[in-house]
């Protein structure tokens, strides 16, 4: 059952590799969203790449709001870069 989409400051692929290798192994995850504020080139296959002006930004809680179709949303954008364990 997968019922969490989850959104992850991207700075660099090694920076989320731990996190994303953790939620993809999880039956609760149904997609993984980056927020970068740069052009990604390196990011972890099956995530989605969601392009923000900054983290804090409206932008980005626009983006967030809009792509959050499961049942629960963890943004990890408010606690930044700590490596997020299910």
């Amino acid at each position: 059952m997968k019922r969490i989409n989850c959104f992850i400051p991207f700075q660099d692929a090694a920076q989320v590799a731990h996190t994303v290798k953790g939620l993809k192994e999880s039956d609760l995850v149904s997609k993984i969203y980056l927020l970068a504020t740069e052009t990604v080139s390196d990011a972890p296959e099956g995530c989605t790449v969601v392009p923000v002006q900054s983290l804090n930004s409206t932008d980005a809680v626009r983006k967030i709001a809009a792509l959050a179709d499961a049942d629960y949303t963890n943004d990890k954008g408010r606690s930044m870069f700590v490596p997020l364990h299910l």
